[in-house]
């Protein structure tokens, strides 16, 4: 043995990996068939299930505490920082580097977005001059089948590509990228096989004329490229982006981008992706995705100056910033039409709420099996698109002024009129929708009679709850400003037959309800404020419109609030995703203590542990993180994680392989051996760049290969079996001084439950180490992700909301 000792102090790097895993690959490899079938057969599960269905944000979820692949794991957005880990972090100028990513993600976003905008264009024109054909030189009735029929193809070959290829490529996404940006990794959300599904499947499924819009998906979008750049990705960047905070910087880079280029509103889309999808921020973000997201609708505006012919010699017209023109508009408004304005929010925030709850109601009934799936996106959209042609017979033809004929031209579709008209229905529901909002937010007052504004209203709500189930890449955005700008319209002619018997002809400007309209929409059916004013301004360029539009989100939003959480949390509590807002909820008893609410299955280790001890907590428990404490007084010293033990034990990093054992009569020392030491006191130099080496891979080892390994790469029975550790080896001893966390945060046992809840999301923690309140200081428990759910979810709340009353933040 002691030739086998002096063998590896010779050559630590080669002789430490004996008898166990050979590499890190390796351990990388560790979840075979046989782990699989010990989970599946032999693990016990702990299933906590909270199955009532109440008004709290946090009742309603299934969590599970049990081995199975599909369990929530969070996220360390702190990089550990420990003895040997300020010294082995690497001096590379990461800080411009991140700028550089930031910028790509930026162009990429653009050039996403820029195909995305070319070939639904392309899809609708074809659909078009396949109607067109049809009708001119077969029948009106064959025109119209084809033109359903190549719909239901199109969607039919989005729904193909996202049940069969990539199911989380479903729907916007947003509600993905809320959760990793909260501290919950997504399995597959952000791989690139998404990536790519998300990008194509956008592109049929808008492009199919359903009533479904690329807003949501180009913010899903940004997000997978950004992640990309980081552990994991396509364009893996480890040794430079490596931590969980790389990721969350870069993510909202992203989703600032993909909002940005979607409205041209870069400033809006960093507002967007602060008050929508962060729940931690710095100041380096901010500058950064502001950064990313004008760099994008940058890209796109020079894209589609190019592509339209706008470059004069040198020259080239800068136009078109966003996906979405809103149009010219009149800035004119009276005093006397703010309570107009505030009704009509306050009706756009019932409407929002009845159909946020149609759309969780519907959502139940979603098809489980894959064929049923895909006959579901085939069946619904050949319905809808049959729907709209219904509705567009209940319309009339209108004569097309110069302004349909020119600048909305691709809005106005003649159908079965007489040439020189337009069906006044079926151009709104049936035209390419991004032209469609244009047309209706700043067309003239007579551009559309009330009939069709309020029959084109009730049928884009019936398109809009039709299509948020399917199983194709879908945003709503666009649906929500459609509907929200057509009783805006409608509104407005309302106001002006009620006032005109008061004398004189009163003349309102539509421009401004329908602009109303679509802000009070939005900010009911995503409970956002701030970044859908913004938004809104930016594409207008009307700062005379900010005092109506805050109104518009105040009413809205309070008029929503009975109906409880925005859509967003809805499809975060349909999957089953522990989302944490940053003030407790209401749910929260007042009367419990952080010491009611912690998990007391703990185990905790000491400085200097046993191989066997360590070996035996990762065989048998399930926890990530372990306190680290003192041997007499269990005060909290430090948190070790569970892959940094494997680490250890996988490269054979024991105290006598590393420095001269102890004498056996000093036992088991308080103080770590390596701790107290600067590197001139280490044994040699290999040894300390060996400890180096080990951080290193530490921090390396839970962010390799691919994202979705993560659930595995812990080190459960079978992999802990596969490293061979022998009896002499399980009487040796790991120095956790040197590689735990040092000084993490910890809380009093006396502690409010909401005051932990506050510490823990404001510090964006992964683990909250319970302390007695009592002069030791003795670690009694630990406070997760999951014990905060277990604790909001124990008592019902009487509104469905975050925070108090006057300062409701759920609208995530």
């Amino acid at each position: 043995m002691a030739a086998s000792t002096a063998e590896t102090r010779d050559s630590p790097r080669t002789r430490l990996l004996e008898s166990g895993y050979a590499s890190d690959d390796d351990v990388d490899g560790g979840r075979d068939a046989r782990e699989a079938r010990e989970e599946r057969g032999g693990a016990v599960s702990r299933r906590k299930t909270f199955a009532a269905r109440t008004h709290s944000l946090y009742l309603g979820l299934e969590l599970e505490r049990a081995d199975e692949e599909e369990e929530c794991e969070s996220l360390d957005f702190h990089d550990v920082d420990s003895h040997w880990a300020r010294r082995s972090r690497g001096r590379f100028p990461r800080g411009w580097a991140k700028w550089i990513v930031a910028a790509v993600i930026g162009v990429i976003v653009g050039l996403i977005a820029f195909a995305i905008d070319v070939a639904v264009s392309a899809l609708f024109r074809g659909r078009r001059a396949l109607f067109e054909l049809c009708r001119d030189r077969v029948h009106l009735a064959l025109a119209v089948f084809a033109h359903i029929a190549l719909g239901v193809v199109t969607a039919a070959f989005a729904g193909l590509l996202t049940v069969y290829m990539s199911p989380s490529a479903k729907g916007s996404g947003v509600h993905y990228v809320m959760a990793v940006l909260n501290g919950v990794h997504v399995p597959k959300a952000f791989d690139g096989l998404t990536l790519v599904v998300k990008s194509i499947g956008t592109i049929f499924a808008v492009g199919s004329g359903l009533m479904i819009g690329p807003e949501g998906p180009l913010v899903h979008i940004g997000a997978a490229i950004a992640m990309q750049f980081t552990h994991g990705g396509s364009f893996g960047m480890a040794e430079l982006f490596r931590s969980d905070e790389d990721r969350s910087d870069f993510i909202s880079a992203g989703v600032s981008a993909g909002l940005g280029a979607a409205f041209g509103a870069p400033i809006g889309g960093v507002l967007f992706s602060l008050e929508e999808a962060s729940s931690f921020w710095r100041e380096s973000t901010t500058q950064r995705a502001l950064f990313s997201s004008t760099i994008a609708t940058f890209v796109l505006s020079v894209c589609r100056a190019v592509m339209s012919g706008s470059a004069v010699k040198e020259h080239t017209a800068m136009k078109q910033p966003g996906l979405i023109a809103l149009g010219e508009f009149d800035a004119t408004y009276y005093l006397v039409e703010m309570p107009f304005f505030g009704a009509l929010a306050g009706v756009c925030g019932v409407i929002s709420g009845l159909i946020t709850k149609l759309i969780v109601v519907l959502s139940e009934f979603a098809p489980i099996r894959n064929s049923h799936r895909f006959a579901q996106v085939v069946v619904v959209t050949a319905a809808t698109l049959g729907a709209f042609y219904l509705a567009a017979a209940a319309g009339s033809c209108v004569k097309t002024s110069p302004d349909e004929t020119t600048k909305w031209s691709e809005a106005s579709i003649r159908l079965w009129c007489k040439p020189g008209e337009y069906a006044d229905v079926g151009s709104i529901l049936l035209a390419n929708k991004q032209d469609v909002i244009s047309w209706v937010l700043g067309a003239p007052a007579n551009a559309h009679a009330a009939h069709a504004l309020l029959v084109a209203f009730f049928v884009t709500l019936f398109g809009m709850v039709s299509a948020a189930n399917l199983f194709v890449p879908a945003g709503l955005f666009m649906p929500t400003i459609l509907w929200g700008g057509l009783l805006g319209r409608f509104t407005a002619i309302l106001v002006e037959r009620s006032l005109s018997p008061l004398g004189g002809e009163i003349k309102c400007n539509h421009h401004a309800y329908a602009l109303v309209g679509s802000a009070a929409a939005l900010a009911g059916t995503f409970r956002a404020t701030v970044s859908v004013v913004i938004i809104l301004l930016e594409g207008v360029g009307k700062s005379a419109f900010l005092f109506p539009l805050l109104t518009a989100v105040a009413c809205s939003n309070f008029t929503r609030r009975m109906f409880g959480a925005s859509l967003y949390v809805e499809q975060l509590r349909q999957a089953k995703i522990p989302f944490l807002h940053t003030k407790p909820p209401k749910s929260l008893d007042d009367t419990l203590c952080a010491s009611d609410i912690c998990s007391r299955d703990i185990v905790y280790f000491r400085t200097i542990e046993k191989v066997g001890v360590i070996e035996d907590a990762l065989a048998n428990t399930r926890h990530n993180g372990f306190p680290v404490c003192s041997s007499k007084s269990k005060r909290v010293l430090g948190v070790v994680l569970r892959k940094q033990l494997l680490v250890l034990l996988s490269r054979r990093a024991f105290v006598e392989n590393l420095v001269h054992a102890p004498r056996a009569e000093d036992g088991l020392a308080d103080e770590s051996v390596l701790g107290g030491r600067t590197p001139d006191d280490v044994v040699s130099l290999r040894v300390a760049e060996y400890c180096k080496e080990l951080s290193r891979v530490m921090r390396r080892y839970h962010n390799r290969g691919t994202d979705d390994d993560r659930h595995g790469r812990r080190a459960t029975s079978s992999i802990i079996a596969m490293l061979g550790l022998t009896d002499v080896e399980r009487e040796r001893r790991c120095d956790l001084g040197v590689f735990m966390q040092l000084a993490p945060p910890t809380t009093r046992a006396d502690a409010s439950a909401r005051a932990a809840w506050e510490t823990f999301t404001r510090l964006s923690l992964r683990h909250l180490p319970v302390v007695a309140d009592d002069d030791r200081g003795a670690v009694i428990g630990v406070i997760t992700r999951i014990d905060l759910i277990v604790a909001a979810a124990r008592r019902p709340s009487t509104h469905d909301g975050d925070g108090d009353d006057d300062d409701d933040d759920d609208g995530v």
